[in-house]
């Protein structure tokens, strides 16, 4: 489970470990039940996949229940740094606040951006 292959789809709470402890910088989606929200901000997050330089590791996994929430969490060093779960429904405004969020998490830890 490595950075530069595209979002992964993590199928166990296994696989997001995985992902996140053995990747520097890790990005995971809690998809919920709302299967058009789901979409979108997969949408968003691959937008902004696509200018990240390989340099983060990215993946989704779908909670089970009932929860209609979509939480995009940004994990430095196995720890999480950064939560997104409120959205604009505007893809532009959407990836341009989530790079946003990264590149200041990424940054005030003393690593560099890479977008």
């Amino acid at each position: 489970m490595r950075r530069g292959v595209g979002m992964q789809q993590l199928s166990s709470l296994e696989d997001v470990r995985k992902l996140v402890y053995h990747n520097r910088v890790a990005v995971v989606v809690y998809l919920g039940s709302d299967e058009d929200l789901n979409s979108y901000v997969t949408r968003v997050v691959k937008s902004v996949e696509s200018v990240s330089k390989s340099a983060i590791a990215y993946g989704s996994y779908r909670v089970g229940g009932d929860s209609r929430e979509v939480v995009v969490v940004v994990y430095v060093d196995g720890r999480e740094v950064l939560e997104q779960r409120y959205y604009f429904m505007n893809l532009d405004l959407d990836v341009k606040a989530l790079k946003m969020g990264i590149r200041s998490v990424i940054s005030a830890l003393g690593l560099t951006a890479p977008f």
